[in-house]
């Protein structure tokens, strides 16, 4: 008989926290527009690692849906 754990003793790695959107703000700056490169503000819907951004002038833009998922070490370095 083997000392390692049967699969029944198995538990799966939880799924990581998804980012949260006043932490990312607090480190970096809402996106440009999409549309005119103007400034943004995050409409404060979020979908896991995205979170949606409209534009500051009125309605003439769409809303966007931008990542705020931390970058990993490798991902700074590059810029």
């Amino acid at each position: 008989m083997s000392d390692s754990p049967s699969l029944a003793w198995y538990e799966p790695p939880d799924e990581p926290e998804p980012p949260s959107l006043a932490d990312w703000l607090k480190h970096n700056n809402p996106p440009k527009c999409r549309d005119c490169g103007g400034p943004t503000h995050a409409t404060g819907e979020q979908e896991g690692a995205m979170a949606r951004f409209k534009c500051n002038e009125p309605d003439h833009c769409r809303p966007t849906w931008h990542s705020i998922r931390p970058l990993s070490q490798a991902e700074r370095e590059e810029d």
